[in-house]
């Protein structure tokens, strides 16, 4: 049973880590993430890294400014990285068949 999960898992990793669609599939994920946390409103949330904490409802608001900010810094620094390599890739590839 455990051997046929770690099959199941290395395959899937296989199909979706090491492919540029994978890339970019996560690089779209984690755009669509941030994009959802910024129309909820959650940019207000980051406030308390400035030490502005309301009285109330204070420790939604530091989780939810948390999640915006790893968000924020996966949607801006890790989602362009993934979009290049996946078309640097791609172009490699195609220029290493001819």
């Amino acid at each position: 049973m455990m051997h046929r999960l770690r099959s199941i898992v290395r395959s899937i990793l296989a199909r979706t880590l090491f492919r540029p669609a994978g890339w970019l599939g996560s690089a779209v994920l984690f755009l669509a993430v941030f994009g959802v946390f910024h129309v909820l409103g959650w940019r207000d949330d980051t406030s308390f890294l400035t030490g502005t904490v309301p009285t109330k409802g204070a420790d939604a608001m530091v989780v939810r400014g948390m999640l915006y900010s790893v968000a924020y810094l996966a949607a801006v620094l890790v989602s362009p990285i993934l979009i290049l390599a996946a078309l640097l890739r791609v172009v490699l590839e195609r220029m290493l068949r001819r």
